[in-house]
C-alpha cells in the first residue's frame, strides 16, 4: 500500500471514529475525545508538511465542548484533497528538497575528492526517488524492489522511456562498483554527471 492509499484509510478511520464520541460531561467521554484528538492530530503531522493550515486548522477547531464535527470537517477535506491527488503534489515537492539537499551533499563530496561515498549517497536517492515517482503511478512496488527492478517496472507502464531506462542501468551499475567496493570501475568524472543526471530526472518527475 503506498503512502496516499495509507493515509486515506487512516483518515477514513477517524472520521468514522469521531461518529462514536459522544459528549455528557463524563471524565472518560472527555478521555475518549482527547484520545482520538491526539491521533488525528499525529495523522495530519505525519501526512502533511510542517504548519500546514489544515494542521493549524485542526488544532483551533478541536474543541471538546464544541463535539467533533468542526474538525471533523477539517479532516474531510484533507481525505477530499487525498483522493483528488492535491497532497500528492505536496508530498513530491517535500521529497525533491529532501532529495535535492542529499544529492548537494553527493556534489560537496564529489568535488572534494571522495567519489565513492558521492555515488553511494546519489545512488540511494535515485532508488528512493524512482520508488516514489513509481507509487505516484499507483505501481505495485515494496521495499524489497532495488533499482533494476523499480526500472523495469516504470519502463513496463511507461513511466519512463527506453533512454532514461538505459541511463538508469548506466548509473545503476555506477552505484553497484561503489556499494561493492570497484572503486576503479569508474572515475569522479562519471560521479559528476550522475549526479547531475540524477537531479534532472528527479526534478522532471516529481516537480
Amino acid at each position: 500500500m503506498g503512502w496516499e492509499a495509507d493515509a486515506v484509510k487512516r483518515i477514513k478511520g477517524l472520521i468514522e471514529a469521531a461518529s462514536e464520541l459522544r459528549y455528557d460531561g463524563t471524565g472518560e467521554s472527555f478521555a475518549r475525545f482527547a484520545g482520538w484528538s491526539a491521533r488525528a492530530k499525529v495523522a495530519l503531522e505525519s501526512i502533511l508538511s510542517p504548519g500546514h493550515t489544515y494542521i493549524k486548522e485542526f488544532i483551533e477547531t478541536c474543541d471538546f465542548h464544541a463535539g467533533p464535527r468542526p474538525a471533523v470537517e477539517i479532516l474531510s477535506a484533507v481525505l477530499a484533497d487525498l483522493e483528488e491527488g492535491y497532497l500528492r503534489k505536496t508530498a513530491n515537492i517535500i521529497s525533491g528538497e529532501v532529495f535535492a539537499d542529499f544529492l548537494e551533499m553527493a556534489e560537496h563530496l564529489s568535488a572534494q575528492g571522495y567519489k565513492d561515498p558521492a555515488a553511494s549517497l546519489c545512488g540511494a536517492v535515485l532508488e528512493d526517488g524512482l520508488r516514489r515517482i513509481a507509487r505516484n503511478h499507483n505501481l505495485k512496488v515494496n521495499d524489497k524492489d532495488d533499482l533494476n527492478s523499480l526500472r523495469d517496472k516504470c519502463a513496463q507502464d511507461g513511466v519512463i522511456t527506453s533512454i532514461i531506462r538505459q541511463q538508469i542501468t548506466a548509473w545503476t551499475t555506477l552505484r553497484n562498483a561503489a556499494d561493492h567496493g570497484k572503486f576503479q570501475d569508474y572515475v569522479a568524472e562519471e560521479v559528476r554527471l550522475m549526479i547531475a543526471g540524477v537531479r534532472s530526472f528527479l526534478g522532471s518527475h516529481l516537480g
